[in-house]
């Protein structure tokens, strides 16, 4: 670059006419042409030699001319950018895409409200650039800022600006134009603005309606201060994801506690998504964005349907929406069968057939439901019950019938399904087998097993003949024996995906496809305990 040797030789020897003729040249063949980075640092120490003594006139039209280059120098421009003349620093702060955040906050920091205006206008503002300009920027500023649409705020800034906003109403619609600002935040905002804010923001953003209607009216007590529940929901949901205890069992936890910030900060994390999508996602009033979300961390029906109904008790979904996650269009929401046993009497609505022991239904006292006694029965039996077999690990004709107690009903069902038991267990002297069978003989099926007292507390099963193939367990005992009703929840979708939980939280989660086509009834088999059943149903997803 033989030119830049003789632009040198004007720095030593030229007169200060001839300096600023050279740096006009300079700059212009540096704006024109096309050099890599080592290049433009060249014409950067050139530059600034030539411009070390001109005067602020010219000092102003350099800066003019090089804020909107993306050939800048940088350590040109980061010294243009902090010159105390604003005429000189102005064009820089606003247009040049080539400085950092760390040079535009030292200047935020320290210079003046011009300055900092002229950081306000840009294009993009980061964060910590942002966090600066709300603390220290002056009225004009800090409106500025808050109507750029290219800045992006924290928390602690939106906080710092509804703070500022209570004494400033442009301000504060300004803010509630923003459709970046999280909900709980919103919510503050609105809290604090006055009548003619609120009015004007419900004309303006009309999908925030319900949120100035919930903090105006008698709903505001459902959220409390916003901010303080939702930093502590941050807070802590933040521990839990970071030390790894943060999953779909404690979204499910949140979402039935009807714990909103909870839900909202977990969702987000487990989604790695910001706050304020998952917020408008969880608010809309179509729900298909929650869904995709639900869908996408392969949540269960149960959690996602907890979701649903967390901003609406009684949601009933769509058969759509059933569809949409279950992909089961023919079964979606149908009860297969559905018994509480409130009238006393297991053999109508549905029919219960005994195979094996004796049962009854008690509806007096603290056990209530259909319980069985171990032993030997005269009803008719299921003939070639290869499932019975698989279970008590005998052949049926060889099972001592002193051993278990059993009975199901026929059933059709889908092999995607939702089963619901409420159940009391009153001592820990045997396992309880539940889960749908396939074919007359019910040669195949799906089993649940409770062992109680048992290091593996369920045990999830797919029999085929007399052949047994473990697909999931719970690895820790399941205490049930504290005269308590309990509840268990088993689903299978349409992936072959299946899931258990007890009184909530979820316990295994196991896939399994080998068993294809519809399934033919229900068994439940007691091989020792005291059980009471209270209500079984099974609904197809």
């Amino acid at each position: 670059m033989s030119i830049l040797r003789e632009l040198n030789d004007a720095i030593s020897k030229g007169t200060p006419e001839s300096r600023l003729t050279a740096l006009w040249h300079a700059t212009d063949m540096l704006i024109m042409g096309r050099y890599t980075e080592s290049e433009i640092w060249i014409f950067g120490e050139v530059i600034g030699r030539l411009s070390e003594e001109i005067e602020l006139a010219a000092r102003s039209q350099l800066a003019k001319r090089l804020a909107r280059s993306d050939k800048a120098p940088i350590h040109m421009i980061n010294k243009l950018a902090s010159d105390d003349s604003i005429d000189v620093a102005g064009p820089v702060l606003r247009f040049s895409e080539r400085l950092s955040n760390q040079v535009l906050v030292a200047n935020a920091r320290c210079k003046s409200q011009q300055h900092l205006f002229a950081i306000s206008r840009r294009k993009s503002i980061d964060e910590p650039v942002t966090d600066v300009l709300v603390t220290r920027g002056d009225q004009t500023v800090v409106n500025s800022v808050a109507v750029n649409t290219g800045a992006r705020f924290s928390d602690s800034g939106f906080l710092q600006l509804i703070k500022r906003s209570e004494n400033d109403s442009i301000l504060a619609e300004h803010l509630g134009r923003r459709r970046d600002i999280p909900r709980h935040l919103f919510q503050q905002l609105i809290a604090k603005a006055s009548d003619e804010v609120r009015k004007k923001l419900q004309i303006e953003r009309p999908e925030a309606g319900n949120a100035v209607a919930d903090v105006a009216g008698s709903l505001h007590a459902m959220f409390g201060p916003a901010s303080k529940d939702y930093f502590t929901a941050k807070k802590i949901v933040g521990v839990q994801h970071q030390r790894g205890d943060l999953g779909e069992a404690k979204l499910l936890e949140y979402a039935q506690a009807r714990k909103l910030n909870e839900a909202i900060v977990a969702l987000s994390l487990l989604c790695t998504l910001p706050v304020d999508v998952v917020e408008r996602a969880m608010l809309a009033p179509d729900k298909e964005a929650l869904l995709i979300l639900t869908k996408a961390l392969d949540l269960s029906w149960a959690t996602t349907m907890a979701l649903l109904e967390l901003k609406a008790r009684g949601f009933k979904p769509a058969r759509d929406i059933i569809v949409f996650y279950t992909g089961d269009e023919e079964t979606a929401g149908q009860v297969f069968f559905s018994d509480n046993f409130a009238d006393g009497n297991y053999t109508a609505n549905p029919v219960w057939k005994v195979s094996a022991g004796s049962w009854k239904v008690d509806t007096k006292g603290a056990t209530v439901g259909l319980n069985s006694t171990i032993g030997q029965s005269t009803s008719n039996k299921v003939s070639g019950n290869d499932v019975l077999k698989a279970i008590l690990g005998v052949q049926q004709q060889q099972a001592p019938q002193s051993t278990y107690a059993s009975i199901y009903t026929v059933a059709p069902m889908s092999n995607t399904f939702k089963m619901g038991m409420k159940l009391v267990s009153a001592n820990k002297k045997g396992p309880l087998n539940i889960g749908p069978y396939q074919g007359a003989s019910a040669s195949s099926g799906y089993r649940l097993v409770y062992q109680p007292g048992n290091e593996t507390g369920l045990i999830l099963q797919r029999i085929v003949g007399n052949q047994v193939t473990q697909v999931g367990s719970y690895n820790d005992p399941v205490n049930l024996e504290d005269g308590k009703v309990h509840e268990l929840l088993w689903s299978r979708e349409a992936s072959g995906k299946m899931r258990v939980y007890v009184d909530g939280q979820q316990l295994i989660i196991a896939t399994d496809t080998q068993i294809q086509g519809n399934l033919d009834g229900w068994l439940n088999v007691n091989q020792g305990g005291a059980y009471w059943i209270r209500e079984i149903k099974v609904v197809g997803l």
